[in-house]
């Protein structure tokens, strides 16, 4: 059974654990001979905390035998995203001019892990202050995808989804401000969710109010994400977006259960202003079926909106130039020259492009709404309209699809609903291109995280069922 330990999911763990078959630290440590064996040629983490790790399961192991465990969560291996401080821990944020940052305090997300008595095994991967879809940083190892070792994670939860996918842990904690976290989900084959905005507290950062910086959770199983939304998403009063109650029961899962016919979906493939690959169209067309076969209620909609890449330009570019001009001036060596693109393109918007911006943003959320509003209870999507890119590109055209020169074209599904605040959620439902994984979205109203969480579970549940994706681990390899 020991050498199986790595490959279970969070809630198997904790099973185990309440009948004492297994311990937390015989856990982490088959879990750390997962990370020896595969870890050099998938590239997860900047930091290994092993000592630390060892030493946190250790103190999980007096918790468990006296049955007085701190949370649900206590004991089980988990990831944090180098965006996010960690006291006593190396915090890059994925910018070379702190590769020996040792910070004095945690973030509100890694105070929640560490208070819950989770395992920290270390701090995954992410590009310069997450600003790509991909894992390219000038800090450490370039992250590769365990489906097809030549090929991308996705990003900016870079390590997070390819440690999800290897099976480095069965939880990983990421961030997803355009779609950082669903982004590397979908093209690594994990589960990648991103709550309502305030739903998990985010400090500290640069901009609150009217921020679409959202924690998120990478995961094998939907179950484990909401084990983790139970420790993770409560008000915390340093963040003022972080007022939401939860809700009656948590968000701890039952059994899988099918939404009744009385529940609506919308299916829009593209939202009605992007393209998708063949391989993925055929993905989601093949998960869909299986859905419906289901008795699940699918209708044809979305929320009508016009291709808001250019706003979205605006806004992010603005907020890099804002936050790192400086830098760029100070020590431009330690900053991607897409960063620094990032931050030059910023500096030409005007104050007028911001104000068109947040009316655009406005308008994006009443037509949401409107659909919402109109009897349908959650939206679905393709979550990326292409499979994996090579290493060390960032083609304009994949497989017959091509891609505008804009930021944003390879991610005009995700980041919509970062303008928004609402929950999304992309869960693995087969292969395209190659055979590489495709993932399928679900959005649900502002503050349904409970209910998004409960049809995704339900969606996975079918899909796996169907024999489309696997829950398990795989080992990485190369195509």
């Amino acid at each position: 059974m020991s050498e199986l330990l790595w490959a279970l999911s969070a809630r198997e763990i904790v099973d185990g654990y309440r009948a004492q078959q297994f311990t937390p630290t015989e856990v982490a440590r088959a879990v750390f001979d997962r990370i020896e064996e595969h870890e050099a040629s998938v590239g997860a983490f900047f930091t290994v905390t092993r000592e630390l790790a060892l030493e946190q399961a250790r103190d999980a192991d007096r918790r468990w035998r006296r049955s007085e465990p701190l949370s649900c969560l206590d004991g089980v291996p988990i990831t944090v995203k180098d965006l996010d401080e960690t006291a006593g821990v190396r915090t890059t944020f994925g910018y070379r001019g702190l590769s020996d940052n040792i910070p004095t305090r945690d973030s509100v997300v890694a105070g929640r892990v560490r208070e819950s008595g989770a395992v920290m095994l270390g701090k995954t991967t992410t590009p310069a202050y997450g600003h790509l879809d991909s894992s390219e940083n000038l800090v450490g190892p370039i992250t590769a995808n365990p489906h097809d070792l030549s090929r991308t994670p996705g990003g900016s939860s870079a390590g997070s989804a390819a440690a999800a996918a290897v099976g480095f842990g069965p939880i990983h904690i990421g961030s997803d401000a355009a779609g950082s976290v669903r982004i590397p989900g979908a093209l690594s084959g994990v589960v990648g969710f991103k709550a309502s905005i305030g739903a998990i507290p985010v400090w500290p950062q640069r901009f609150y109010h009217g921020s679409t910086i959202h924690s998120g959770i990478l995961a094998r199983e939907v179950g484990d994400v909401a084990m983790a939304m139970d420790v993770l998403a409560r008000p915390h009063h340093r963040d003022p977006m972080s007022n939401i109650p939860v809700p009656a029961g948590g968000y701890a899962l039952g059994a899988p259960t099918a939404p009744g016919r009385d529940v609506t979906f919308a299916v829009s493939h593209d939202l009605g202003y992007g393209r998708i690959s063949p391989g993925v169209r055929a993905a989601l067309d093949a998960a869909l079926d299986v859905l419906r076969n289901e008795g699940w209620t699918l209708v044809s909609g979305g929320p009508g909106w016009s291709n808001p890449a250019r706003m979205h330009e605006a806004r992010w570019a603005t907020a890099m130039a804002a936050s790192f001009s400086g830098l760029l001036e100070k020590d431009p060596e330690s900053i991607d020259s897409t960063l620094a693109a990032m931050i030059r393109a910023g500096e030409r918007f005007s104050g007028v492009d911001m104000a068109r911006y947040l009316a655009d943003r406005g308008a994006m959320t009443d037509a949401l709404n409107d659909l919402f509003d109109s009897g349908i209870d959650f939206l679905i999507t393709a979550t990326m309209p292409v499979t994996a890119w090579p290493l060390h590109s960032e083609p304009a055209e994949i497989t017959d699809v091509e891609l505008s020169d804009d930021a944003f074209a390879r991610s005009y599904l995700c980041y919509p609903f970062n303008q928004t605040g609402n929950p999304a959620i992309t869960v693995p439902c087969g292969t395209g291109e190659r055979g590489l994984p495709v993932g399928l979205q679900i959005v649900g109203r502002l503050h349904a995280d409970a209910a998004v969480l409960r049809v995704a579970d339900a969606a996975h549940d079918a899909i796996a069922r169907a024999g489309l994706v696997s829950r398990q681990p795989i080992d990485p390899r190369r195509a």
